[in-house]
């Protein structure tokens, strides 16, 4: 194996998620023909204008929360791992929205056109998979089964929030963006075993779902 900073058996999952990735797009294009939404531009109307400004502010201050910029500082720190990181991110990025908030939200937005809620929907329960996806992480990786539900947790509700972000965008680059860097932290390979604050995580969570709903429903009402 080429030396990545990283065990082999992690680059052997690396590369099955490369092609994966490439699969998915693959039968994406073939099905939908397109990774956009609509073809309508969604973008700052009466309606969104709003709940937009809030989402980018809520992005912000996530990724501020998360400590996006000092972990980009840190890994670029140690110069040997950064070929790693920056691979392992960009394809867990990859590989998420493209099943996620790609092939299977599509899918689920094909099924439920008449219901009366559509992203709403779609986003819940395309999140509600991805973030059930992580329960592997206990027969994987061994991890703790209470920080493996808390992550199950928020992985759903910022699976909903850039099922938001998707939608806006009319695409998928800008959730692949944000979603790898995100994951751009220096322990991206190792396996988490510290539990949260139940009361700081729903604190911190919550709004974030209510501002993804809230813009889900904004752009169900544009494109009425």
């Amino acid at each position: 194996m080429v030396k990545l900073g990283l065990k082999e058996t992690d680059q052997v999952f690396m590369i099955i998620h490369v092609v994966i990735a490439i699969v998915l797009l693959g039968i994406m294009l073939m099905t939908i023909r397109t990774t956009n939404i609509t073809t309508e531009r969604i973008g700052f109307r009466r309606h969104t204008r709003l709940p937009l400004i809030v989402m980018t502010i809520v992005m912000v201050l996530l990724m501020l929360i998360d400590n996006v910029l000092p972990n980009f500082v840190q890994v670029f720190h140690h110069p040997a791992t950064i070929l790693a990181v920056t691979l392992t991110a960009v394809m867990a990025g990859v590989f998420e929205e493209l099943s996620c908030r790609g092939l299977l939200f599509s899918g689920l937005l094909a099924f439920s056109q008449n219901s009366r809620h559509p992203f709403i929907s779609s986003a819940i329960w395309s999140s509600l998979i991805f973030g059930c996806l992580h329960l592997f992480n206990i027969i994987s990786e061994g991890q703790g089964v209470e920080v493996t539900v808390q992550q199950v947790f928020y992985a759903a509700v910022i699976g909903v929030f850039f099922a938001a972000i998707r939608v806006a965008a009319n695409g998928l680059l800008i959730p692949i963006i944000l979603h790898s860097m995100i994951d751009f932290t220096p322990n991206i390979t190792s396996v988490s075993s510290s539990v949260m604050d139940w009361t700081s995580l729903l604190i911190v969570f919550i709004p974030i779902l209510v501002v993804a709903l809230w813009g889900l429903w904004a752009e169900e009402r544009v494109l009425k």
